[in-house]
């Protein structure tokens, strides 16, 4: 979208592909789960490939790559230069408003950004801009028709992830003052968006015992529906706390995680940021423990296998009935929260 929108005129339909091609390279960065290191692909996954320094480097290279691959075309070197470098930068800026985050000051620095706007996954963000490309590709002589159709498109995006931003905002505002209110003693508050659209916010709720989960959603009334989860005593995580797995994942997370006992030795540690109505997270690190919280056996990464991804999908229904609705739903576990500002 940002080749069509920006240099459809100078290198035609040629900058709508060499576009998209380039704004997908760094995503290439996921190669690194071929590693025999099981957490590559947390530390190096929207590494320097998403860092703000990419694009300058490389872009310049990779449209002196194209403009002689197209016969040197001297008055066509400065837009396939600044194709590259638009179409590179714009991925991380993009990926800085999911909750995964991104390191953009690397290698120098990795601290990851994250402003948790917007799902990874949202056909509302999508659907414009894949109509206005196809405008653009289906009509590529009338660069008037899809310079408008791309400009309203990238524009409609800016706004859309800003409207996120200000529902993530407005709602950490309304938990942070109902808490505070009730005098219910908060250690931390975390704000995620949800899939498939902006209303609903999954809202992870740190006491010094307990985690409430819950889901709230701005278009329907102000509640939180959330559940109840104990956390494992901290002295069984003293020697998870001193390993390299532990120290990647508490990076990773954000500081949103909690460990909870799932057996009597069975230490199951959540990253809170993702899940379904119901769930403590969707993936994690599971360790056998003894009482003292040694650690009995190498930890594992427990993700979800298919069969649990299908069940979790069908869920997807009540993720947009409560993002619509309020509607908890059947189910005795969840409680409910009246929020006000």
């Amino acid at each position: 979208a940002v080749g069509q929108l920006g240099f459809q005129k100078q290198l035609g339909r040629r900058a709508i592909v060499w576009g998209g091609i380039a704004g997908f390279l760094p995503d290439l960065d996921v190669l690194v789960r071929l590693s025999s290191d099981p957490y590559a692909e947390m530390l190096y996954h929207r590494g320097v490939t998403h860092s703000l320094f990419f694009a300058p480097v490389v872009g310049p290279i990779l449209g002196y790559l194209l403009w002689r691959y197209y016969g040197s075309e001297s008055d066509k070197l400065r837009s396939w230069i600044y194709l590259m470098i638009a179409a590179l930068i714009t991925h991380p800026l993009l990926d800085v408003f999911t909750t995964y985050g991104t390191q953009l000051l690397a290698p120098f620095s990795h601290h990851r950004f994250v402003i948790s706007s917007i799902a990874i996954v949202d056909p509302l963000y999508t659907v414009p801009l894949i109509f206005s490309i196809l405008v653009g590709l289906i009509f590529p002589k009338r660069l008037t028709l899809s310079s408008i159709a791309s400009g309203l498109t990238m524009l409609w995006s800016v706004v859309y992830l800003f409207m996120g931003l200000q529902i993530h905002d407005v709602t950490l505002d309304r938990v942070q003052n109902t808490l505070a209110q009730k005098n219910i003693p908060v250690e931390k508050i975390f704000v995620h968006p949800t899939f498939l659209q902006l209303p609903l916010r999954r809202v992870t709720i740190h006491l010094k015992n307990e985690v409430w989960v819950g889901f709230t959603s701005s278009f329907a009334d102000r509640t939180l529906t959330y559940q109840r989860f104990k956390k494992a005593p901290k002295k069984l995580l003293t020697h998870l706390n001193q390993t390299r797995d532990m120290s990647i994942f508490k990076w990773f997370t954000g500081g949103d995680y909690f460990a909870e006992m799932q057996d009597i030795n069975t230490l199951m540690v959540y990253d809170a940021r993702y899940g379904m109505p119901g769930d403590q997270g969707l993936w994690g690190l599971k360790v056998q423990v003894d009482t003292q919280g040694h650690i009995m056996a190498p930890l594992e990464r427990a993700g979800l296998n298919r069969t649990k991804v299908i069940k979790k999908l069908a869920k997807l229904e009540q993720i947009l009935g409560l993002a619509l609705y309020g509607d908890k739903g059947s189910g005795s576990p969840y409680e409910e929260l009246s929020l006000i500002d």
